[in-house]
């Protein structure tokens, strides 16, 4: 007797990202590697909120993920591998992170005078901060 039968296709590995940054800043630009799964389907890096993603040059699995959420806002991707003849598609993976305020360029005070006596009056100039806030005296 002839016993025949069709071999399944196996689950691959857990893809994994790494270097993820949760808490990056509004503007901010950092770069994520995708790695395991198994066999050789493509792998794809899709945005889903508040930032964007490319494809470092010259790279497979290196992606440049640049946050376009303003300070409170999420911003997610999802990772992907394709199956192929041997192997079913990976699980997706999606990460999630919330956009920080950016932090503001120090303040700079030219012209203050420390040695000023009571009722003596003097001009300052200050420059630097980021943003358009008010700035307030106290």
């Amino acid at each position: 007797d002839k016993l025949s039968g069709l071999a399944q296709k196996t689950r691959q590995r857990p893809l994994n990202v790494n270097n993820w940054d949760a808490k990056a800043c509004s503007g901010d630009s950092f770069d994520v590697t995708v790695d395991g799964g198994s066999g050789n389907g493509a792998t794809s890096l899709t945005t889903l909120s508040g930032c964007s993603a490319t494809l470092r040059n010259g790279e497979t699995e290196v992606y440049t993920v640049t946050v376009t959420a303003v300070g409170g806002e999420p911003y997610s991707i999802q990772v992907n591998k394709a199956g192929d003849v041997n192997f079913t598609e990976a699980s997706p993976v999606i990460l999630s992170g919330t956009a920080e305020k950016a932090r503001q360029a120090a303040l700079e005070i030219d012209g203050w005078n420390s040695t000023a006596i009571a009722g003596e009056s003097f001009n300052i100039r200050i420059t630097g901060g980021s943003g358009d806030g008010e700035i307030t005296f106290s």
